[in-house]
């Protein structure tokens, strides 16, 4: 149960993020970059998930200041686990909706969503107790 609350805390900040997709890259300017220096915006993108992250779990950490797991087995359990399970949601999200003839958002894949909810589950792991 504590591993499933901190995925599912940390889940439901990455939706939350992934429906302010303009932040993440999905904005018009961000295509024209993408045009022009596709290497920039790539790093661009990942630095601002990252930044992303870490923000959304220093809130998250003010919201809830106790964690979900309460040894430090499970603790390391969720560092390790939460940001894969993460990435595999948003991968199969993005995976879905590609299926389905839709465009998927950029944080929509394994890579994108594991590196949103590494810093997000970092910030938790140091901070609360």
């Amino acid at each position: 149960f504590e591993f499933l609350a901190e995925y599912v805390l940390a889940f439901l900040w990455e939706l939350i993020a992934n429906a302010f997709g303009s932040l993440f890259g999905q904005s018009s300017a961000a295509s024209s970059l993408a045009a022009s220096a596709p290497e920039r915006k790539f790093k661009l993108g990942w630095f601002g998930r990252l930044i992303a992250g870490a923000l959304l779990g220093a809130l998250s950490v003010w919201l809830f200041p106790a964690s979900f797991a309460k040894t430090q087995d499970v603790r390391l359990a969720v560092l390790i686990g939460v940001p894969i399970a993460c990435g595999l949601s948003m991968g199969l999200i993005g995976s879905f909706k590609r299926r389905h003839g839709r465009e998927a958002a950029a944080l929509e894949s394994f890579r994108n969503g594991f590196f949103f909810a590494l810093p997000f589950v970092a910030m938790r792991f140091f901070f609360t107790h």
